[in-house]
């Protein structure tokens, strides 16, 4: 039968033994943040859509991205070019419409 002290020394050893699992596991494979620069073209298209305030929107793969168009509010047609930078885990866009609108935007996680 186990004593009190026994069982307490064993259990500050699995304690220590499952922290320490925890951190090895935690250095190994790294803290993870959302990738803008990874993002599929669903999520990308549905962050400049909402940056740019629009009501219809598109984008499809392109060289160096994504480019598409869509509209404003105001009926005004936007040409957008979206290029994703994951080493800087960034999305960049430069969108120009047929009534002058022009913007270059972007996202990106701190």
């Amino acid at each position: 039968m186990m004593n009190c002290r026994t069982f307490g020394k064993q259990c500050n050893k699995m304690v220590s033994l499952l922290l320490g699992a925890s951190l090895l596991l935690v250095s190994l494979t790294g803290c993870r943040k959302d990738n803008p620069g990874k993002w599929p073209a669903e999520r990308v298209t549905a962050k400049v859509a909402e940056s740019l305030q629009l009501s219809e929107f598109s984008l499809s793969p392109a060289t160096n991205g994504l480019e598409g168009s869509g509209k404003r509010a105001d009926g005004e047609t936007l040409k957008v070019v979206v290029t994703l930078h994951p080493d800087t885990s960034e999305i960049r866009w430069n969108a120009k419409g047929d009534r002058g609108f022009e913007e270059e935007g972007s996202y990106q996680l701190q």
